[in-house]
């Protein structure tokens, strides 16, 4: 079993090699990628969108779908990053699915106003502040 070591701030290394002395390469920390949304004053972040779809009566529904308890039960304001760096801000609200038996409803997230081109897989949706 390799020695990992510790570093003074105790996160740990790579094991040492066989004469003690550790590899000249070190991986970055890897940040969390909801850290830019809050320092853009965006709120928390609800879904990468799988997929997009017109709806019926307008607008755009998109996948993967919510735990109903995971979205305001009004309409809300999000703020739509393609994955180009665009953003757009528009109005939400849930459509939720009760016909589910035994298992908790789900909740589909529908953009008012917004055409399916504008909404392309990889886009995360954030709530507004």
């Amino acid at each position: 079993m390799p020695d990992w070591g510790e570093d003074v701030d105790g996160s740990s290394r790579l094991p040492l090699s066989s004469e003690g002395a550790a590899p000249a390469f070190r991986s970055a920390p890897v940040e969390d990628p909801r850290a830019s949304w809050h320092a853009a004053g965006m709120g928390k972040r609800l879904l990468v969108v799988k997929e997009a779809f017109a709806a019926r009566g307008g607008g755009v529904e998109l996948l993967p779908a919510l735990g109903s308890d995971q979205v305001p039960p009004r309409p809300f304001a999000v703020t739509l990053r393609a994955p180009d760096g665009s953003e757009l801000r528009t109005r939400a609200s849930a459509v939720v699915a009760h016909a589910r038996g035994p298992l908790p409803p789900l909740a589909m997230i529908r953009l008012a106003d917004i055409p399916v081109e504008a909404v392309p897989p990889g886009s995360e949706i954030c709530l507004d502040d």
